[in-house]
Formats: structure tokens, C-alpha cells, sequence
């Protein structure tokens, strides 16, 4: 049963958010606690980047519609930016996987009165959906939580998950949707015409992995094709059970009403009527074969654990005490990372000596057939790109390489890729109450003469990815404002945000995102001449000033506009209060997923003998590293395929000279990470400095304007050597150290 709550009250107002405890294909589950009680329960945080917002509304309804004893019971719903929360009661046994695979590790195979008493809650569950004309389509053991970890335990109770895929449907209808997991389709799913029946199939399929330890099909040959031999552990029952669940033909097959009256549900067994039932029987042994859905990839993960760790943040104040010794956490991750300032000679000879030989920076080139497959799995086409007015792809190459742009991905959208350009504006203010004024662009005027009038909004200019908001105000007034900075004074540590899209004339088909900072400057010069040389007159009067702009020669001309005259005109100085408190926008994936790594490997004639079958050095974990942006594949102008593992390491430093120092980070188990200067994997399609602002906000937390970065003191550490890890791909490693200093 829902609770009530407040119009427009948020997750984080209501509730505190604790612990990862599992994610999915579609999401994320924490722990949480409402505030006013301190009971515990789950959120389950739905991506709308992997699932429409269609699907996840709809779940919701159903979550209220088939409220049931064995079915997963939802609390709250909460519709935020970039998830739809839904707060159900907290199941701490874990899925059914889980559970089986904790018995069979244990205590063996799984005693049959155990197999019918879980059984016997997934079919009450399943009959409930039946009998209300609606179907799941995606059962399988992930998708059953169990209250205790132990399903031997007589209070081990069963419920019904994950309603994404779960649909009504119409008398005599038939659905043709893809959806679901393949190990558990029945053979109508591989025809795309099935009705309620598949889920019958699937629950014979979870049985038969409970009896048994594996699937009973291994792909759509076996399902159409393969008859099913039940062990003699199953039971005559058992087997006549499981049997009749996976029928090929589904009049042949039970329904809900029939799995409920069957013998072997109707009748539950102690383990001693078994036995003597069976009687000397030998249990069977077999190898394990369940495992548990591989759900999301790496990238996926990584992005949705952003995007808590944003969530939370949200509002958070960033650490302004970096001149002194610190300690950052990051509690949904259970990570704490202490940072130490180090004298000199101590960071000589810890760190500076490894990084001896480095040489002046090699620009690393974006891989034009990588940008436009990944824009092309997004639906953007760039057929149109070079066509009348459009720019050609060799620019918007350019645009990506330099920073001045980046493609990222709008989280609070259905697959959705953008092109991104960073702005800072300014809101320079004068004089206060009824006589305050704000400085509003008119006009400029292009060198070649062309000329945008009544633009009638704040001065800014693009943010280059080298730069901090403050670099880029200074650089602002100094060049395009004829300012020397000493006019006017500005907050730093604080700023406005906001995000605006329009569709970009420059590219056809791409929507284009501007995130804008919006810092405010007060003008406190006195000195008549420099007011009136900025269009401002004693005694409150005012007029427009002209400014030809030293870096680009543009003519702009400004005015002086009271807050009345601006809203009268409906010209936008601040940015909007509420819809721009957490940005939704994310990295895009990269690299492949297993499947596709296969592939290519094989296609460039890449071994696969050496790759383990598990853990590290598995073909499994090298996809996950390239999911991660934490590694690439290259190919070489031999034609070899090269492994490309990229650092970037700040050597930030005070003016005394010492350097910051990443003394420690410790994770959940206690284990820690050794001394280090603060660093972060390079993605193959990010601007090195983009990459470093990164570092600020994720690892450091550390309010950009107080760094001032050294983009013409970057050196590159480059050698080959074969992988410890990958014996079989060489493997470049790159560390790209970038010098900063820390404003004091």
C-alpha cells in the first residue's frame, strides 16, 4: 500500500539512502530509511535511459493494480530527473539464484518439500496475474526475492519481481513483443504469437533448474525440438508436474488454475515420504549450470551509480578546505579517499622520478568510425552533415576533438544522444534596490559585417575545456568587454545552472544541449570615468557602450536594464529555480559487450585460447573494462590489434610547492589502495581536460574554480609491454600528466 505524500516531495525528502544491493537490467536497488520511522525498505531506481517511461508507468500501474501476498509490495513512487523510484518493502534473502545457488554450495541439492513449497508461492503468484487477464514474460529465478537467504527455512517466503515486461492483455489476444529472457522462452515466444502460456513454460523451466541444477533447453532447437527426462529425485508428481509445464503446445500445456490443483502442489511431502517413496535411490550428482542473468554491463552500471552519487550530492556544498588535508566519501559506494599536501623532496622520491622521460603531450585522435557508430546505435543520422548550410563531419570531428563540444547521453530520455556545448555567462549587476541594473548584449556585429540584432541576452562565451568558470569570466570581460577585471567583483565558490536544447542548424538531426553556469559580478568601482566608460552615469542614468572585442574583433553592443524592463521583455537573466538541480547528462557507452568483442576478435584474427574462462583475463571481464571507457582496442597500421589502457594524472600544486598526494583509499572490506597522485582513466572519445574535470567532481569533489590547469605543460608517458592480465593482446599504456595549480 502506498503512503501518502506531499505534491512534488522528492526521494531524498522523505527518505535516506543507504547501501547498493543489486542492479539489473533496467536498474538499480539501495537501501533506504524513511526519516520519520527509521524502517527499512528498497528503492529500486529505474533507468529511462534503457527503459521507456512508458514501460516504467506502466509497471507502476501494475505494482498498484495486482497488490498480493506474493507479489513485491510497493510503497512509494517517486518520478525524479533522471529515475523513477519506486519504494517497495525490503526482501533480505535475496532472488531465488541466490538462494539456490547458496543451497547447492552448502548443503547439496535441494530436497523436493523444499521445491514445492517455493513452488507453490510463484504459482499463487502467477495464478493471481492469470486470473486478472495479465501476463509476466519475463519470470525466471532473478525475478523472485525470497525474505530469508535459506529456502529450506519454514518461514521462507516467495514474491513476484521486476513488472516491467508484465502487460494485459484482451480476450482472445495475442501478443508479438520481444521481451523477456531467451533461456526461458517457450517455443510460441520464439514465433512472436504466445499469450499467457509462457509464463507456465518459464516456471517449468525455474523448476527444472531447481530439481536438476541446470536448464533444461540449450537454445531454440532443444525448445522446439528436445523432450524433457526429469530425474527420479523429481517424483512421479515432480515430474508429471514439470512435464506438464513444458508442453510445446499450449493446449497441451497447463494453466494457473491446473498448477494449482496439481498433485504436487496440492499435497507437500516431508523429505521422510520422499525418501520412502523413492526408496534406495541414489541421489544424482550434476554440475551446477543455473547462473544468475548478467543483467547490465559495466557501463551501464557505472553510469547509474553516477547518477545516485549525483543525486545525493545534489545541493551538497563542494570541498572548499583543499589548501588543507582531506577526506572524501562516497557512501553509496562505501568508499572513503584521504588526500595529503606532500613537501617536495617526499614526492621526488615516491612519484617524481617515474615520471622522468616524459615527453611534450602527442594529441590523441578520435577515431571518426567509433563517433559515428555510436551515433548511428543512438538513431542520429549524419547523411545530411555537409549538405547547403550544414557543417561537414570533418568539423563536428574537429568540434569533439578539441573539447569544445562533447556527445554524451540525456539520462532522463529513451536512448537519447546529444551534442553538448559548455557556456559561462555573466549577470554583472549595478547599484541595488529600485536603481539596480543588470547588463544585458543587444547586438554584435561579424567582422565581415553581418549583423544579429536584439539579441537581448546576458553576455557569455563557449567554456573551453582547459578552463574553470573563473578563467573563463576574466577571459570574458578582458577580451570581449574591454574590462580589466578590477570593476567588479564575483562569488566563485557559487554559481547557477541550468540546461537548454534546441535542434543545431550547424548539424541536421542533432539535438544540441547548452549547459550554461551563470556566474553574478558586482560592479564596485567608484571611478567616474570607468562607470561612465561602461555606459553608467551618475545619479542613475544610462546609456549603451560599444566594445569591438580583442580576440575576435566582433562589435557588440551592450545595455544597462532594470529587473522590471527584463521581465516585462521576457528576457532570461536567472536560471530557473526548480529542473536543473542535477544534471541528467552522461557519458555515452563505449566498447563492446562479449558477443561483440568475440567478433571482432576473431574477424582480426586475435586468439581466443589465451583468454580465461572466468575472473580476470576472461574475454568476460576484458568487455567489461571497455564498457568501463577503463581500456580500448586499437588497431595498429600493421593491422595488430593493440589493448589501450589511458591515465590522466594531475600534479596539482601550491605555491610553496607542495603536492597534492592521494595518501589512501579505503572500500567496504577495509582493503586500501596505496599512495598515488591523483588520477582517472581516460574514455577513448574525451578530451584529456574534460577527463580532468571529471576527477574534480567525482573523485576530488573539489569546486573547479579553485584550479587553475597548465594546458601548455602536459607531458606523455608512453610504453608497450605485454599484459600481465591479457597475454595475448600487447598493450600500450599512456599516463598524461597534467600540471595545475590551486588558487589561494
Amino acid at each position: 500500500m502506498e503512503t501518502t505524500k506531499k505534491k512534488d516531495e522528492k526521494l531524498l525528502d522523505k527518505y535516506t539512502l543507504g547501501k547498493s544491493i543489486g542492479q539489473g537490467a533496467f536498474g538499480i536497488v539501495y537501501s533506504c530509511k524513511l526519516n520519520i520511522s527509521g524502517d527499512e525498505f528498497a528503492v529500486k531506481m529505474i533507468d529511462p535511459v534503457e527503459t521507456p517511461l512508458t514501460e516504467i508507468t506502466r509497471e507502476v500501474d501494475m505494482l498498484r493494480l495486482l497488490a498480493h501476498p506474493c507479489v513485491v509490495e510497493m510503497k512509494d513512487v517517486f518520478y525524479e530527473k533522471v529515475f523513477v523510484c519506486l519504494v517497495m518493502s525490503i526482501y533480505k534473502g535475496g532472488d531465488m539464484i541466490e538462494g539456490m545457488q547458496l543451497h547447492w554450495k552448502s548443503k547439496g541439492q535441494i530436497p523436493i518439500p523444499v521445491i514445492q513449497n517455493v513452488s507453490k508461492m510463484m504459482v499463487a503468484g502467477i495464478e493471481w496475474l492469470h486470473q486478472n487477464s495479465i501476463v509476466h514474460r519475463d519470470l525466471k529465478g532473478d525475478n523472485f526475492l525470497m525474505n530469508t537467504k535459506h529456502m529450506e527455512d519454514k518461514k521462507c517466503r516467495v514474491f513476484m519481481s521486476d513488472f516491467g515486461t508484465v502487460i494485459a492483455l484482451n480476450p482472445g489476444e495475442r501478443l508479438t513483443q520481444k521481451c523477456g529472457t531467451k533461456t526461458y522462452w517457450a517455443p510460441e515466444f520464439y514465433r512472436m504469437d504466445y499469450g499467457l502460456s509462457v509464463d507456465i513454460w518459464a516456471l517449468g523451466v525455474i523448476m527444472f533448474g531447481l530439481v536438476t541444477g541446470r536448464f533444461p533447453f540449450k537454445g531454440e532447437s532443444d525448445v522446439k525440438g528436445k523432450d524433457v527426462r526429469m530425474p527420479a529425485r523429481a517424483t512421479k508428481d515432480g515430474e508429471s508436474f514439470i512435464g506438464l509445464t513444458l508442453k510445446k503446445k499450449e493446449d497441451e500445456r497447463m494453466d494457473a488454475k491446473g498448477c494449482i490443483a496439481h498433485r504436487f502442489m496440492a499435497s507437500i511431502k516431508s523429505t521422510a515420504e520422499i525418501h520412502a517413496e523413492l526408496g534406495n535411490i541414489a541421489e544424482e550428482k550434476v554440475d551446477v549450470e543455473v547462473p544468475r542473468e548478467h543483467g547490465a554491463n559495466a557501463g551501464v552500471k557505472q553510469r547509474r551509480r553516477d547518477l545516485v552519487n549525483r543525486l545525493v550530492d545534489m545541493g551538497a556544498n563542494r570541498i572548499v578546505a583543499i589548501a588543507q588535508d582531506f577526506e572524501v566519501e562516497d557512501k553509496q559506494n562505501e568508499r572513503k579517499t584521504k588526500f595529503e599536501w606532500w613537501k617536495p623532496d617526499r614526492c621526488e622520491q615516491q612519484f617524481l622520478k617515474a615520471l622522468q622521460g616524459a615527453k611534450p603531450n602527442e594529441p590523441h585522435e578520435f577515431s571518426e568510425g567509433t563517433i559515428t557508430k555510436t551515433m548511428g546505435e543512438h538513431a542520429i543520422s549524419t547523411s545530411a552533415f555537409g549538405q547547403g548550410k550544414a557543417k561537414k563531419m570533418s568539423e563536428f570531428m574537429a568540434e569533439i576533438q578539441s573539447g569544445e563540444s562533447r556527445l554524451m547521453l540525456d539520462a532522463t530520455r529513451h536512448k537519447n544522444m546529444v551534442r553538448v556545448i559548455d557556456l559561462v555567462l555573466l549577470r554583472l549587476v549595478y547599484g541595488s534596490g529600485q536603481h539596480k541594473r543588470y547588463l544585458i548584449k543587444l547586438s554584435e556585429t561579424f567582422p565581415d559585417g553581418r549583423k544579429r540584432e536584439s539579441l537581448n541576452n546576458l553576455p557569455g562565451t563557449k567554456k573551453r575545456p582547459h578552463e574553470n568558470g573563473r578563467q573563463v569570466c576574466e577571459r570574458m570581460m578582458r577580451e570581449r568587454m574591454g574590462m580589466t577585471g578590477a570593476e567588479a567583483t564575483f562569488d566563485y565558490l557559487s554559481k547557477e545552472y541550468e540546461e537548454a536544447d534546441e535542434e543545431s542548424p550547424s548539424y541536421p538531426g542533432v539535438r544540441t544541449v547548452y549547459r550554461k553556469e551563470i556566474y553574478e559580478g558586482i560592479i564596485t568601482t567608484k571611478d567616474a570615468g570607468e562607470l561612465a566608460k561602461l555606459g553608467l552615469k551618475e545619479g542613475g542614468g544610462q546609456q549603451q557602450y560599444v566594445v569591438t572585442g580583442t580576440d575576435d574583433q566582433y562589435i557588440r553592443t551592450f545595455y544597462w536594464a532594470s529587473e522590471g524592463a527584463l521581465i516585462a521583455k521576457g528576457i532570461k537573466f536567472r536560471a530557473p529555480k526548480e529542473g536543473f538541480e542535477i544534471s541528467p547528462l552522461v557519458p555515452p557507452p563505449v566498447g563492446y559487450n562479449e558477443e561483440e568483442l568475440q567478433t571482432f576478435l576473431e574477424e582480426n584474427n586475435v586468439s581466443l585460447e589465451a583468454f580465461a574462462k572466468n575472473g580476470a583475463g576472461s574475454l568476460a571481464k576484458l568487455a567489461e573494462e571497455l564498457q568501463m571507457g577503463d581500456a580500448a582496442l586499437t588497431r595498429m597500421p600493421d593491422g595488430r590489434i593493440m589493448r589501450v589502457v589511458e591515465v590522466i594524472v594531475l600534479k596539482l600544486t601550491k605555491k610553496s610547492g607542495e603536492m597534492l598526494v592521494q595518501a589512501y583509499q579505503q572500500d567496504a572490506g577495509g582493503a586500501k589502495k596505496g599512495e598515488r597522485l591523483p588520477g582517472v582513466k581516460r574514455r577513448q572519445d574525451e578530451n584529456l581536460f574534460w577527463a580532468v574535470h571529471r576527477l574534480f567532481d567525482s573523485l576530488l569533489k573539489i569546486n573547479e574554480n579553485m584550479v587553475v590547469m597548465e594546458p601548455e605543460n602536459v607531458v606523455l608517458l608512453e610504453e608497450e609491454k605485454p599484459s600481465e592480465v591479457y597475454t595475448n593482446l600487447p598493450t600500450i599504456y599512456r599516463r598524461r600528466i597534467i600540471q595545475a595549480t590551486i588558487v589561494e
